[in-house]
């Protein structure tokens, strides 16, 4: 699981660079692989307000401790949309790293199944050389907190993750599905960032598909 748990809150674990014109990795054929930047493709009308960052980062908020602006960079080199930044400043009284993310809460219903993906790229240049070996960057992610409340602001009932992209300097397609436990009302898609060992740790994400099956 990519969560912390805290105090009855959840934070999630999970998560500029130049054009990448190689093709993304695949995630599961049963979920789309879907691009945001002009007519909507046959499976992939999302749930999610703003899922291709067009124009700007609206509908999405970052945690406390996190920062995310909209870039020009886009997964698929489009000059109409761009991306969000989410940068993970966190850090606790140990100096331990945490997760951070930008999110946004949706309503569904309980019971029913989700489906979730997106493209993720991971700048390079973001980790620290010990014993003239390079640490780990740090991986960055989608996830599903589910909600008794219409507001996500209750104690979350459930959680899943997506696959996690940890390999820099590429876009990387990720996916994940989840089934909304009883009494669910709402979920919060979460951008999620984990970093390593740097005390800063970035990724960009778009094309955020959220559906149900």
């Amino acid at each position: 699981m990519w969560l912390l748990v805290a105090c009855g809150c959840v934070a999630m674990l999970t998560v500029g660079c130049g054009v990448d014109d190689r093709p993304l990795s695949q995630g599961s054929a049963e979920i789309p692989v879907c691009v945001y930047d002009e007519a909507v493709g046959p499976g992939c009308d999302t749930l999610v307000a703003n899922p291709g960052f067009e124009k700007g980062i609206s509908g999405w908020k970052p945690d406390m401790g996190v920062l995310s602006n909209w870039v020009a960079d886009d997964a698929y080199a489009s000059d109409r949309s761009g991306a969000i930044r989410v940068l993970n400043l966190l850090q606790d009284s140990a100096d331990d790293l945490l997760p951070g993310a930008a999110a946004q809460c949706v309503a569904v219903s309980a019971g029913a199944s989700y489906d979730m993906a997106g493209d993720i790229f991971i700048p390079e240049g973001q980790h620290s050389i010990q014993a003239d070996e390079a640490s780990a960057v740090g991986a960055a992610g989608l996830s599903l907190l589910f909600f008794p409340d219409a507001a996500c602001a209750d104690e979350s009932i459930g959680s899943v993750d997506s696959d996690m992209a940890d390999h820099a300097g590429t876009w990387t397609h990720v996916t994940g599905t989840g089934e909304a436990p009883p009494e669910t009302r709402a979920v919060q898609i979460r951008l999620g960032t984990l970093p390593a060992e740097s005390k800063r740790f970035e990724a960009l994400f778009d094309n955020i598909l959220l559906r149900a099956r």
